[in-house]
Order: C-alpha cells, then sequence, then structure tokens
C-alpha cells in the first residue's frame, strides 16, 4: 500500500495518519468535518456529503442512512413558552422550591459542626502533636 503524498499527511507529535481536507468531488480544499459526527465530512464548495473510516477510501453519505447525521439539531428539548410560576405556594414542587429558597439564601456561609468521629480523629491528633512537643521540649533541657 503506498501513501500519495498528496492526499495524506503524516502527524509528527502525534504519530497518527491523517486525511487532507480535499473534496474527492470537487477537489477543492474545503472539505469539513462534521462536529458531531467525527467521521462525517461536508464540502463547503459544493455541498457533497462523505464520510471516511480510518486508511479507507472516501464513502458517499448522501444517502436516506447518513440524512440524520447532517440534519440541524432540533429544538424538542427546549421548552417554548414556559413561564416560570409566579405563586410557588400553589403547587408541591413550588412549596420544596419556595423553603429551599428561603433556607439557602445567596452568599450565606454556613459552618457544618465536623462529625464525632472526625472530631475525635482531630483531637486525638492534637493530643499527639502535644505529647511529641513536650517529649521534645524535654529533651532539650
Amino acid at each position: 500500500m503506498s501513501l500519495d503524498p498528496g492526499r495524506w499527511k503524516v502527524s509528527v507529535v502525534t504519530g497518527m495518519a491523517s486525511r487532507r481536507s480535499s473534496c474527492p468531488a470537487c477537489s477543492r480544499w474545503t472539505l469539513r468535518r462534521l462536529a458531531r459526527h467525527r467521521r462525517y465530512y461536508r464540502c463547503s464548495a459544493c455541498g457533497g456529503r462523505f464520510k471516511w473510516f480510518g486508511l479507507g477510501p472516501w464513502l458517499d453519505a448522501s444517502g436516506p442512512e447518513d440524512a440524520a447525521r447532517y440534519r440541524k439539531r432540533t429544538e424538542a428539548g427546549t421548552w417554548k413558552g414556559f413561564v416560570a410560576p409566579t405563586d410557588l405556594g400553589a403547587s408541591t414542587s413550588g412549596r420544596l422550591l419556595q423553603n429551599k429558597r428561603t433556607r439557602d439564601l445567596p452568599g450565606e456561609l454556613k459552618h457544618q459542626p465536623h462529625s464525632p468521629t472526625r472530631r475525635r480523629r482531630l483531637d486525638d491528633a492534637e493530643r499527639k502533636a502535644r505529647t511529641a512537643l513536650n517529649h521534645l521540649r524535654d529533651l532539650r533541657e
């Protein structure tokens, strides 16, 4: 298998072979990779659709099985016309949200006391440090 230097370039940094962006249909350097599908490409000059899997040839991607990959994103996930309710007390979730908002004021720092086991570990560590310092002081005297 010979590599044609006009169609291939070798990345010295990563050591991987990658194909240049020339369109197989119009031979212009306007072939762009789709952002959401890394093996699918579209030519911005002629509008050609192609796919490329590894070191093989360019494949035609203009069929109906590949059409979904070239469609624009839909707005199906967005809530059109949604308005936040003004009266939060009218529903259970609204009351829960209102209760949380009153408890957690923005910018308020809450000090969580240490758990008993963690407090005990801190006390033990402090006691050991004091004992070690006292022994060190006794040795110097």
